[in-house]
């Protein structure tokens, strides 16, 4: 069988220039397999010069088997294309209980403050029996946002017993987050979201500086609960703790993974960093934003640290076969008024993409809602029009970014795009059990 080196490869340079040339190594990673190669140099560049003859049979299958080499005739994009768009049996929803920020800035949509009310929340009980009672689906998730829906515990009840109802009439699971600052989030109410709403996990978002007082009241609450609660090994990760860097609090992210690595919760909490300013916040995001390739420079930095501290790291990303939920069929966001769009970031916006990706309403017939949304032809686009995505080798680890980013002429690409080398190399420190030296 003709053999051909796949186009979703990425190399690391020598990982080990002391020794001498026979015996440097690299690090050869499969963006399809999630598979990380140790080689010598010398088959490097065998692979490089299209010898693969010469390479050992041993080393050769290894190769194959971790999808680097493969077949000649092998179309690869065309493959990735087809295996992200075969459906998920997952529906997953998002609910805003407000319609406000959880940083509280200050825009429009803030001075219009609304909350999801009843009705919508009987509504989206029978949109969920419709689904249900196919066979489309195996599970559900909820993943509650919108300002802060601990201001509404008793609207996150009421939906919580339509999940649980829901669940035993089709024997199917039900998992729900919450997205929250973690300001309002005492013992008593994670108790009754965590043992009654079957909320497990909570993304607790932290923006600006880390000693505002918003901030120290959700820190308090998350060392009070992991001190307080009994959780079982198999409750596994409660917290992500998404933290917004930008240049006025980059210099505090360290003190914060130190303040929660000194209390032991490494077994509990995941630290998320990310460099998003408010679609709101336009002088915010311009002035203290960094740019992609900055922010992934200063991603390295936290990663490691966080690492050393005894928290868990991933530091290789997964095969996405969904990467942006935009383009996911199976996902919507539903507002406090019962319009429910593909995009989680358009509800409450007059953004250009705003009616092209709205599915519909709730109060209105099933019939009408909308199949055609503009992000979800993404898949379509990119194999007629090709482009930069075309041409990425981290293609399937990365499904082409996030659409509304794209659709604004931005940078749509996730930051490992653009420190990959470094996250390979501190992988395979990590396996080695060498990391900390």
């Amino acid at each position: 069988m003709d053999l051909k080196l796949s186009r979703y490869t990425v190399p690391t340079s020598v990982i080990n220039p002391e020794d001498q040339p026979a015996f440097q190594k690299r690090i050869l990673y499969s963006a399809v397999s999630n598979a990380a190669v140790v080689i010598t140099d010398q088959v490097f560049h065998m692979l490089n010069n299209g010898s693969y003859e010469r390479i050992e049979a041993e080393i050769r299958v290894e190769l194959e088997n971790a999808r680097i080499l493969v077949p000649a005739e092998n179309n690869e994009f065309a493959n990735v294309l087809a295996e992200n768009k075969v459906p998920d049996r997952l529906l997953s929803m998002v609910l805003h209980a407000t319609s406000q920020c959880q940083l509280g800035c200050r825009c429009k949509k803030q001075a219009q403050h609304k909350s999801m009310d009843t009705a919508i929340a009987a509504r989206v009980a029978d949109y969920l029996d419709r689904q249900l009672e196919h066979d489309r689906f195996d599970a559900w998730h909820i993943t509650w946002d919108g300002g802060d829906a601990l201001t509404e515990l008793p609207l996150v009840k009421e939906i919580s017993q339509h999940n649980i109802r829901l669940s035993a009439k089709y024997d199917k699971p039900c998992t729900v987050s919450m997205i929250t600052n973690g300001a309002d989030l005492h013992l008593d109410t994670f108790r009754t979201l965590f043992y009654d709403c079957l909320v497990k996990h909570f993304h607790i978002v932290v923006g600006g500086s880390m000693n505002t007082e918003l901030n120290r009241r959700s820190f308090s609450n998350i060392e009070h609960i992991l001190a307080e609660v009994q959780f079982q090994p198999w409750d596994g990760i409660i917290f992500e703790i998404k933290v917004n860097v930008d240049k006025d609090n980059h210099h505090e992210v360290s003190g914060l993974v130190d303040k929660f690595g000194t209390n032991n919760f490494q077994n509990r909490i995941i630290f998320k960093f990310c460099s998003e300013a408010s679609y709101c916040e336009e002088e915010r995001r311009y002035r203290y934003s960094y740019t992609p390739s900055e922010f992934a420079e200063l991603e390295i930095e936290y990663l490691m640290y966080a690492a050393k501290n005894g928290f868990p790291v991933n530091f290789l990303p997964s095969r996405a076969l969904t990467s942006c939920p935009a383009v996911n069929e199976n996902f919507m966001t539903v507002d406090v008024q019962g319009n429910m769009f593909g995009c989680y970031a358009l509800p409450y916006t007059d953004h250009e993409q705003h009616n092209a990706n709205m599915i519909g309403n709730l109060f209105s017939e099933p019939s009408l809602f909308r199949t055609d949304l503009k992000f979800r032809q993404w898949y379509d686009e990119l194999d007629t029009h090709r482009g930069s995505c075309y041409d990425c080798n981290l293609f399937p680890v990365c499904g082409g970014g996030c659409r509304l980013k794209w659709s604004e002429g931005a940078d749509g690409c996730p930051s490992f795009r653009y420190n990959f080398e470094d996250r390979l190399i501190l992988n395979y420190l990590t396996q080695k059990g060498a990391f900390n030296s």
